[in-house]
């Protein structure tokens, strides 16, 4: 997934929330942007799932803002694709100009090669215990 907020408060929010609902995750960063892999099963729960987020942000989105999601579907894994859940394309393709291609695809290729089920088995602990 990658994202942009331009009200910080926004963005904070989004990162907290899906570090918790995500906790299966990796962050790439590449030239000023943040990729963030994670482990999931179905592409259109994944969307409910960052909707659910975004609702309560409502007031502070803007114009300029994005959340793209990326994925590939097992019967072809070399094919990724990308579903916009906030914003334009146009808003994600300008900003991924700034990157060479192959940089933005070998971060995605990683995120989306990593096995998180391996590298995490067990979810965080509460910050309680």
């Amino acid at each position: 997934m990658l994202y942009h907020f331009k009200d910080q408060n926004a963005e904070q929010h989004f990162e907290e929330a899906i570090n918790d609902v995500f906790w299966r995750h990796q962050v790439e960063e590449n030239d000023g942007f943040k990729y963030f892999g994670f482990a999931a099963r179905e592409e259109p729960g994944v969307v409910d799932k960052i909707n659910s987020i975004l609702d309560p942000l409502d007031t502070e989105l803007g114009t300029e803002d994005y959340v793209a999601l990326y994925y590939t579907k097992p019967a072809k894994p070399d094919k990724i694709r990308r579903q916009m859940v906030l914003g334009r394309d146009n808003l994600v393709e300008t900003e991924v100009e700034s990157i060479s291609f192959d940089s933005h695809r070998n971060s995605l290729t990683k995120l989306l090669d990593y096995d998180y089920v391996k590298a995490q088995p067990e979810p965080p602990k509460s910050k309680g215990r």
